[in-house]
């Protein structure tokens, strides 16, 4: 129950909107809505982050990533997240490993977020894309770990 209430404070706190004061109100709050969106818009490449991270400090968004999750900070890994898959995108073959390895961490954790959130489609399309990315670092550990997400979906 806790769990809940907090996913329903964090998803409204991203979304900018003020929680309903009965508890039967506040579960009609759909939980995750934003960060779902966000993320299926980074993933198709919709919209633009007008404060992209450096390059040099991708590492250390990644790690607060991780770090969102696993603590339930939705709003955090809201903002986080998507940023994540848009700059790694956008960085290009420019220095071809570290952007790999960036975009399939990326959406591993996309992959896990999803399929928390119940959002099948939307966790079938980063598992494939995480498996992807595996496939094209040629690295050994990233395909069975691509792969595993793909099957809880």
């Amino acid at each position: 129950m806790l769990r809940r209430k907090f996913l329903v404070s964090s998803a409204a706190a991203t979304a900018g909107v003020s929680l309903p004061a009965t508890a039967s109100a506040a579960q009609d709050v759909p939980v995750g809505q934003p960060l779902v969106a966000r993320l299926r818009d980074a993933m198709l490449g919709i919209g633009q982050d007008h404060d992209p991270p450096a390059f040099e400090h991708l590492s250390v968004e990644l790690a607060r990533a991780h770090r969102d999750f696993h603590t339930c900070h939705h709003a955090g890994l809201a903002v986080r997240l998507p940023r994540l898959i848009r700059t790694a995108h956008a960085l290009g073959p420019a220095d071809e490993r570290d952007h790999l390895h960036l975009l399939g961490q990326s959406y591993l954790l996309a992959t896990r977020m999803l399929v928390k959130l119940d959002e099948q489609q939307l966790g079938w399309m980063a598992a494939d894309r995480a498996r992807q990315v595996a496939e094209a670092a040629e690295h050994p550990l990233a395909r069975p770990a691509a792969a595993r997400p793909n099957a809880a979906c």
